[in-house]
């Protein structure tokens, strides 16, 4: 049976089309004299050097023989060539304005050569796409950051050259302050409450996720470290249906409170339940706040998360007043991933949440949306980083068909199951097409739908409070539509 996606998590192919897609969308930027050129110039080179070293030591080795496989690896040396021109320039002059035009036309010749002939003849080969994406993951992950025209482009002579400029590339960006440069977003399509907090977030010197382990990224800094607003404080540590769970309770009221469910966002893999969108939720909606500390990837990988998130929300539906809360009045809520984790949990689940809240939801592993093109690069999440939770999500790629995850393909019998629902999607994030094609797909199910996006801000925006306005604002919103069905 033919995928409905051309590729699945993980995939050599896959990495490769995400790493073409930052490129390219940074090409774009410069083109346009749009945002910062300077930082749009060094982050170029950083993941063309990166892609080089992917498509040098795996993708072209694995293939015996194709007439294609000489003219690509000669349109990367022409690449690399013309990088080292623009990171020695600068905007504006000659030399840059020039270098930049020619790497343009080359580059989107290269990248429809790649993607439209090498790549397809992969996958039609039989190899283990899913090995030589962990390899060219590898690669990318010790790639040096600056163009190296001269560097060998043989494989095992380019792995050890690159084991050794990148030491040095990487000192070198440390001391000259461009490893916050590589960390934002210079686009200018971000709002200034937004550039601002991206660019606190970039001073930390976070380090991308996509070239470290599950348990090194647990250790970054993550984007609420950029903002003023306070760590939640949650009310109490409770055991829910065998899952660890953290109640957050409005300040001075003591009547039955309405419940939220909540599932934090970190694709699945980091993100503690110690949320600020949690925190939010109960002090906008005056509520109990369960969010839910479900188990993560790749420790236990799906159906792990969703099948605490679902146990959780479906005894909360029935129990809600063994924590003072009221059961007929429970709304299911997530972000990101946890939009996905609820949103599957509210379908499934009997009796049914009187309403739900998906914030910045994740619903399909497909690619082939606009804004996985418009929004590649994005600070935050960019596509790169997206494909490195799924493949750390689920231990069988093919898992990313279950209709428990794969939301946006789900029959519809499923949608047409799910509560009243509010989604909320964000201009600057490759996710955004698909929470918005999810809400309309949940309107022909005949399910009562809202929806709401909010211009010149990033993923996972919603908690961070004053410090954003859109966040404020989205706050506010999400808490007039979702007020009626908590009743009195």
């Amino acid at each position: 049976m033919a995928l409905p996606y051309p590729t699945l998590p993980g995939d050599v192919d896959r990495a490769v089309a995400d790493d073409f897609a930052v490129v390219l969308r940074l090409l774009d930027h410069l083109e346009n004299v749009a945002g910062d050129r300077r930082t749009l110039a060094d982050q170029l080179v950083h993941r063309y050097t990166s892609l080089s070293a992917g498509l040098e030591q795996v993708v072209f080795p694995a293939f015996k023989e194709h007439a294609a496989v000489d003219d690509a690896m000669s349109a990367q040396h022409s690449a690399k060539e013309r990088l080292a021109v623009i990171e020695a320039a600068e905007p504006g002059e000659a030399e840059f304005e020039q270098a930049l035009l020619r790497l343009i036309e080359g580059t989107r010749l290269h990248a429809a050569e790649v993607e439209g002939d090498l790549l397809p003849a992969l996958r039609a080969s039989g190899a283990n796409l899913r090995a030589l994406g962990d390899d060219y993951l590898a690669a990318r992950r010790h790639a040096p950051s600056h163009a190296h025209p001269d560097a060998p482009t043989s494989p095992g002579a380019s792995k050890i050259v690159a084991a050794v400029t990148s030491v040095i590339d990487g000192l070198l960006d440390r001391s000259s302050g461009r490893v916050e440069r590589l960390a934002t977003d210079a686009s200018g399509l971000l709002d200034h409450d937004a550039q601002r907090v991206v660019d606190a977030f970039a001073n930390l010197q976070p380090r991308p996720l996509d070239t470290l382990t599950p348990e090194e990224a647990r250790e970054q800094p993550t984007f609420r470290n950029a903002v003023s607003v306070a760590a939640p404080d949650p009310a109490e540590r409770r055991t829910i249906a065998g899952v660890p769970t953290l109640l957050f309770r409005p300040a001075g009221v003591e009547t039955v409170l309405p419940v939220v469910v909540f599932a934090h966002g970190g694709g699945g893999v980091v993100g503690a339940a110690a949320n600020t969108s949690a925190q939010a939720l109960c002090d906008q909606l005056d509520c109990l706040v369960v969010s839910v500390d479900y188990r993560l990837a790749p420790e236990h990988p799906f159906p792990a998360g969703h099948d605490d998130v679902r146990a959780v929300l479906e005894w909360v539906l029935v129990n809600a007043g063994e924590l003072g809360g009221d059961p007929a009045r429970v709304i299911a809520a997530g972000e990101s991933m946890g939009a996905n984790l609820v949103a599957s949990a509210a379908a499934a689940s009997e009796p049914k949440p009187v309403a739900q809240l998906l914030l910045t939801p994740l619903t399909t592993a497909t690619q082939d949306t606009p804004s996985m093109y418009d929004s590649a690069d994005a600070a935050l999440l960019d596509r790169p980083t997206l494909d490195w939770f799924l493949t750390h999500f689920f231990a069988d790629p093919a898992d990313a068909l279950d209709p428990r995850f794969a939301l946006l393909e789900a029959p519809a019998e499923m949608l047409a199951a799910m509560p009243p629902t509010h989604v909320v999607t964000a201009e600057r994030d490759p996710l955004r097409d698909q929470g918005e094609l999810f809400a309309a797909r949940l309107a022909e199910a005949g399910v009562p739908t809202t929806l709401s996006r909010y211009t010149g801000v990033p993923h996972a925006f919603f908690g961070l409070g004053a410090d954003v306005q859109a966040s404020v604002q989205a706050q506010l919103d999400a808490a007039g539509v979702l007020r009626p069905y908590l009743g009195s």
